[in-house]
């Protein structure tokens, strides 16, 4: 799990939470907008890199651990979903198919998305901020090796 200690002494976890502590700690970079609803946007991107695209792309790498907290990319062919998440130990193809199923629509959705208005960056500006290097960073774990295009 990604940790970090400010210079302050304060303790953040989370990778998404401490990119928004760095790029926030930086104003002039304008990696995160000055207005809430920008910030808001940023949130919304993370979160649907996380949630959407992540956990469809991932299992959990431990059967200690009873929440996602750990991930491996897996493949079209193997996947292994511990006990304590699923229910059961074993390779589960029907479970690879909606993973997978449920990770491309949600890059359709993102593609989609851009091509509403032929928009460069997610917020639409023409600099990239968080929401675009969120985004980025984890559509790389599904290159990686899931998607073959």
């Amino acid at each position: 799990m990604p940790a970090f200690e400010s210079t302050s002494g304060e303790y953040i976890s989370e990778g998404s939470a401490i990119a928004l502590y760095i790029a926030l700690s930086a104003p002039a970079s304008g990696l995160v907008p000055s207005t809430p609803v920008g910030q808001a946007q940023v949130a919304q991107w993370q979160g649907f890199v996380d949630f959407a695209v992540l956990t469809n792309l991932c299992a959990p790498s431990s059967p200690r651990w009873s929440k996602l907290t750990h991930f491996h990319v897996f493949t079209q062919s193997r996947i292994f979903v511990y006990g304590s998440i699923a229910g059961f130990n074993h390779f589960s193809p029907e479970l690879v198919k909606a993973k997978l199923a449920a990770a491309i629509d949600a890059l359709a959705k993102l593609d989609a998305f851009l091509s509403l208005d032929s928009r460069k960056f997610l917020l639409g500006g023409e600099n990239v901020t968080l929401a675009d290097i969120a985004v980025v960073s984890g559509l790389v774990r599904g290159y990686q090796g899931v998607y073959d295009k």
